[in-house]
């Protein structure tokens, strides 16, 4: 009873296809960007935030860390410095309070993923060096 036009059913069926192929799965674009991920943050946990960054979790394209004390006030004053800087991302929980990202990963580079790391740094420091001047 329900259908479509046959070029909106084709369309359906390779983005399927595209899905299967490229993006998700152990050698898809997705596995390939959580391991840049993960690389990026245990740097990031290893070096100059390793004071603030206390954990974070990775499945897929959901990303979430715990900074400073796990408290909503540092945790917004990191969320708003980073949307000053260019990158959106949001808090989740509580006890602790975690930043959460959900980058778009079907379609970003492994440049702009770096990018953001980039900016994620600069607004933890900033952040570190606002709450303890």
């Amino acid at each position: 009873t329900f259908s479509s036009s046959s070029a909106a059913i084709r369309a359906g069926i390779k983005a399927m296809q595209i899905l299967k192929e490229r993006i998700v799965g152990p050698q898809g674009r997705v596995a390939q960007l959580e391991k840049i991920t993960i690389t990026e943050l245990e740097r990031l946990k290893s070096g100059s935030c390793s004071k603030y960054l206390q954990d974070y979790t990775v499945v897929g394209g959901m990303i979430a860390f715990t900074l400073f004390d796990g408290t909503m006030d540092p945790t917004k004053k990191f969320l708003f410095n980073l949307f000053e800087m260019g990158a959106i991302a949001f808090f989740c929980g509580h006890g602790p309070y975690r930043a959460r990202m959900l980058p778009p990963f079907g379609v970003m580079t492994d440049d702009q993923l770096r990018d953001v790391f980039t900016l994620l740094e600069k607004a933890i420091l900033k952040t570190a060096k606002e709450l303890n001047p």
